[in-house]
């Protein structure tokens, strides 16, 4: 049995100027005369100069440089060419609190009748499974190393028996380099949520065995540069990464903004931790409009007492004591809004594993209406579940709906949808037969929706999950 590991995961979400002896500050400048500054920094690179970067991302940013300066940012405002200058905004991993895995009670047999049971050693101590009833989607999928999920944090421990066959090649934009190994432990314990190797006999099982790109983008203090984040966002946009998670916070920054919709605009889906001071509001990126902000939630399904929350929270996900992945081979149980973030992005992967095709918007549509409503200490939140994948595959259907139905002798029928919200969005009228098939193809856009066929005899109803 594995060591189980205590200590706290620490950082500062907010705004955070980097001392210099950590290192020099990056700052970004939008310019069309590089050379005129060239002389006035210790170095200036361009902002996408990572390896298999697009010709579209370097046409869309090639004015944008990266440089550090041994002075103050004044000098460079005043050159001819220099159309903006980001100061070094910064920020932090948000903070991750280890403590002991503690054993719960067995699940009962798996089965297609129930939830899966999987033979992960720590699995009973992860509740979070079944009050989200991710062990019943596990049933229709467990997910697919097609999908790549890109995590931008600390790295990955790149040795953990539980990580490395699903982990792929990523980045290190703090020291430009190929070297990924996590000095933090922070990047790990978030990369375990999202996919730690499921049915190996040790340790837990992660919510999707899909493929994680792992993007160091914080350094081994937990503190980030919003250059090193903003490249970390295309490098994944670049690299067909079907979705992001940022376990981070920071300063707001107009060309990190920018990232973001690029991203998305590219068909990545995007999430980040809402953060854990307990506000009325959202830290960035997560406060973005093309980023699901995630707050998190206790095994009791009330609100996480450090959660932020408030209408640029999106979602909730368990954030206290969730197993996971740590340093050195080891497992923990962590709290925070920085574990709640990757349950939705292994749930993301999950619907992109069942339909791979789906856009980025389908998956978010998808994600957010299925919530389950649950109320707690501010009112009522949404909070995830992935109950409307899980019972059965018939309950998620694409582009045609189909509808097999048995009736005692030929009648009209009225089939009607109801969005999350309860409103009549479609209906359609026709026959049946005492035995057969309807095809529909409704004008909806993906989501989840709610049905009623009715007829002189009687009616039915039920639940569907809808891609187009």
């Amino acid at each position: 049995m594995k060591t189980l590991n205590l200590c706290l995961l620490a950082g500062f979400a907010g705004l955070i100027i980097l001392p210099s002896a950590q290192f020099a500050a990056k700052i970004v400048v939008k310019t069309s005369d590089p050379q005129s500054i060239a002389t006035l920094c210790l170095s200036i690179t361009p902002l996408v100069s990572y390896p298999g970067a697009l010709q579209e991302t370097r046409e869309a940013f090639g004015d944008c440089y990266v440089v550090e300066l041994p002075q103050s940012l004044d000098p460079l405002q005043s050159i001819p060419g220099t159309h903006a200058v980001w100061a070094a905004g910064s920020g932090s991993v948000i903070p991750l609190i280890e403590n002991p895995l503690r054993t719960l009670a067995p699940c009962p047999d798996s089965s297609w009748g129930g939830p899966y049971e999987p033979d992960d050693e720590w699995f009973s101590t992860q509740w979070d499974r079944a009050v989200t009833r991710i062990d019943w989607a596990w049933n229709v999928t467990k997910g697919s190393k097609d999908v790549l999920v890109a995590i931008l944090d600390t790295g990955a421990d790149t040795a953990h028996p539980d990580l490395r066959t699903n982990l792929v090649a990523g980045y290190n934009f703090v020291d430009t380099s190929a070297t990924v190994q996590d000095g933090h432990g922070h990047g790990t314990a978030v990369s375990g949520v999202v996919a730690a190797e499921i049915d190996n006999l040790i340790g837990v099982a992660g919510i999707a065995q899909a493929s994680i790109m792992p993007l160091k983008v914080v350094a081994d203090n937990g503190y980030y540069q919003n250059a090193d984040l903003i490249q970390g966002i295309l490098y994944a946009s670049d690299h067909r990464a079907r979705a992001i998670n940022m376990s981070l916070g920071g300063s707001q920054d107009t060309l990190l903004a920018r990232a973001i919709d690029y991203a998305w605009q590219h068909g990545v889906f995007i999430c980040a931790a809402a953060g854990n001071s307990g506000a009325d509001s959202s830290l960035y990126p997560a406060a973005y409009p093309n980023v699901v902000s995630v707050g998190y939630t206790t095994e009791a399904d009330e609100r996480g007492s450090g959660s932020h929350y408030g209408r640029n929270v999106d979602i909730f996900a368990p954030g206290v004591q969730v197993a996971s992945t740590s340093l050195g081979g080891g497992y923990g149980a962590f709290t925070g809004s920085s574990i709640a973030s990757p349950e939705i992005a292994g749930l993301a992967a999950l619907v992109l594993s069942l339909e791979p095709y789906c856009t980025n918007r389908d998956v978010r549509d998808a994600i957010l209406a299925s919530a389950d409503t649950i109320d707690v200490d501010i009112g009522r939140v949404p909070r995830m579940s992935a109950g409307l994948f899980a019972s059965s595959a018939r309950f998620v259907q694409k582009d045609t709906l189909r509808f097999d139905y048995a009736s005692s002798k030929p009648a009209s029928y009225t089939l009607t949808f109801f969005d999350a919200a309860g409103r009549k969005v479609s209906e359609r009228q026709g026959s049946t037969a005492e035995l057969g098939r309807i095809d529909f193809k409704p004008l909806l856009p993906s989501g989840v929706y709610f049905w009623v066929m009715s007829t002189s005899y009687g009616a039915s109803s039920g639940k569907i999950v809808y891609f187009k």
